[in-house]
């Protein structure tokens, strides 16, 4: 349920409209009582009635109001329908009218302009806010000007402005890394009383880069809002203030740990990405363009650079969809040697909130797709996989409650191939290295088990390669050993140099009559029962 002003600010007198919408994707009518309330028009509530259609949404307008004093007020409106109730509010800006009067009382003060230096602040920068305020009054006044960081009063202001003049005045902030909403309010202070009467305003956002080790970063999102399911663009901005060149990781992340990008390598002026590392040259300045998505709900994107958070920004999706993820994460893989082969589990788990006041019914929940980064690039088909398993198919979630969903998905290597890289021509996977899983799941929620929706998300985790005690210390003396005996173990046909995980090889094809005895029949023998 939203209500919204015909205007966010109005004149003394001037009237202003309020539209009440109820959103209901239920499979029936909604229909209930509400109550509306703003201050300056009294205590005592407007009441109305409204029906909801189902799959739809209900509308309600109430007005004219009209405020007859100047100040802001805030307004709130209570829907019930049944046990239940909705509330939502907002806040109304009344300024003194002008209407070019010749009494004291027909003019105003405005906020003519309102910006910031520098345009691009870094953490630690002091932001000047210039301030023009013009007065309509036909004599002079005395003016206070405050400064509102994030809805804390940050700095305040007080001077005089000269009838049918402009004054300037300026209000500073020190710079804190993030992404902050400013206001500027404007009052006029009466002579005889000092009594504060507020006139006009100016609010908008201001990012703050985070500096570390000389580099500063900030990114635009378009669009946003998006809509739900759709692929956003994001603009980097990398500055390196160093004399030297840089190499560092570089992420975007989202609150519910999920990493966006990168997915693959860029080369573009001043800069290169590479297996997920970022190099910026001295002094120079990236700017980079990324697409990222499918984005399915609101979240939080942070730029990390070093694992350092730098700069981030909040994505709005235009979604009627009342059921979010609100965290996922996935656990390291660990492999073992079991069955002759190389075995591990791709385990993660997501967490599912409702954020209805209605109990919801899930059930068919699949995996549509998925990669398994580094993983799909072993060589020869070695890598095989099962089917995913989820636990549980079938369950309801209880209003404002969370509930947690277990994905895995067994996969293994086939002992051919070594994996603890004893053999440097051998090598495909190595114990601690990082890669990154990614997989997309749907499922159907219902909230009367007659009516069902579709709701799709999505997964992507950076997690860490890892062998058991056995497994490595086993392929290395057993590929050591066969290293000696043959040093052209599984190498007998050269395909020149590779990338494996991130890793440059010289590798070769293992066809020789030994290589396949040796890695297809002895050394998985003694792994198996050692």
């Amino acid at each position: 349920m939203t209500v919204q002003p015909s205007k966010s600010q109005v004149k003394v007198d001037e009237p202003v409209y309020f539209t009440i919408t109820v959103l209901n994707d239920n499979s029936k009518d909604v229909e209930g009582d509400y109550t509306f309330t703003i201050p300056c028009i009294g205590r005592r509530p407007i009441k109305g009635h409204t029906v909801s259609p189902a799959g739809s949404y209900g509308e309600d307008t109430i007005g004219p109001i009209t405020c007859p004093e100047h100040g802001e007020y805030g307004y709130h409106v209570t829907f019930y329908f049944g046990p239940y109730n909705r509330t939502s509010g907002g806040r109304l800006v009344v300024v003194n009218r002008d209407n070019g009067g010749n009494d004291d009382s027909s003019g105003s003060l405005k906020i003519k302009d309102a910006r910031f230096s520098p345009e691009t602040p870094k953490d630690g920068d002091t932001v000047t806010f210039q301030v023009k305020v013009y007065n309509n009054y036909t004599d002079d006044k005395n003016v206070k000007l405050t400064l509102y960081i994030d809805g804390s009063e940050a700095d305040s202001v007080a001077g005089s402005v000269s009838a049918g003049s402009t004054g300037e005045f300026s209000l500073h902030w020190g710079a804190e890394a993030g992404e902050h909403s400013y206001e500027v309010k404007l009052y006029s202070v009466d002579e005889k009383n000092g009594k504060e009467a507020l006139e006009d305003s100016e609010d908008g956002s201001i990012e703050v880069s985070r500096v570390v080790n000389g580099l500063s970063a900030w990114f635009e999102v378009v669009p946003n809002p998006v809509e739900a399911g759709n692929n956003v663009t994001v603009y980097i901005t990398v500055k390196n203030s160093e004399n030297y060149k840089q190499t560092w990781p570089i992420e975007l992340v989202g609150n519910t740990g999920n990493v966006w990008w990168p997915r693959e390598d860029y080369y573009g002026m001043n800069y290169s990405i590479s297996d997920g590392d970022l190099t910026i040259y001295a002094n120079k300045t990236a700017r980079i363009t990324a697409t990222i998505g499918p984005i399915t709900q609101n979240t939080t994107l942070t730029l990390k650079i070093g694992g350092y958070q730098m700069a981030s920004k909040y994505v709005e999706v235009n979604s009627n969809s009342q059921l979010i993820m609100s965290k996922a994460s996935c656990e390291d893989i660990k492999f073992d040697f079991s069955d002759y082969a190389y075995r591990a589990t791709v385990s993660c788990e997501v967490y599912l909130h409702n954020l209805r006041n209605q109990e919801v019914y899930i059930e068919h929940i699949s995996v549509e797709d998925y990669s398994l980064g580094q993983l799909e690039k072993i060589p020869l088909g070695s890598l095989g996989v099962e089917k995913w398993l989820i636990s549980p198919q079938e369950f309801t979630i209880k209003p404002w409650e969370t509930r947690r969903i277990v994905f895995s998905l067994p996969i293994y290597v086939s002992s051919y191939i070594p994996i603890s890289g004893s053999d440097a021509t051998e090598v495909v996977l190595k114990n601690g290295e990082y890669t990154n899983i990614k997989f997309e799941y749907t499922l159907g929620y219902s909230i009367d088990r007659k009516v069902w929706h579709h709701y799709f998300n999505s997964v992507s985790q950076h997690v860490k390669i890892t062998m058991d005690t056995k497994t490595v210390v086993a392929d290395y003396v057993l590929s050591g050993i066969a290293a000696i005996t043959d040093p052209n173990t599984a190498i007998s046909i050269s395909i020149g140099s590779v990338r494996i995980l991130g890793l440059k090889v010289n590798g070769k094809l293992g066809l020789d009559p030994w290589a396949f005895l040796w890695n297809g029949l002895i050394k998985p023998y003694i792994l198996e029962h050692t």
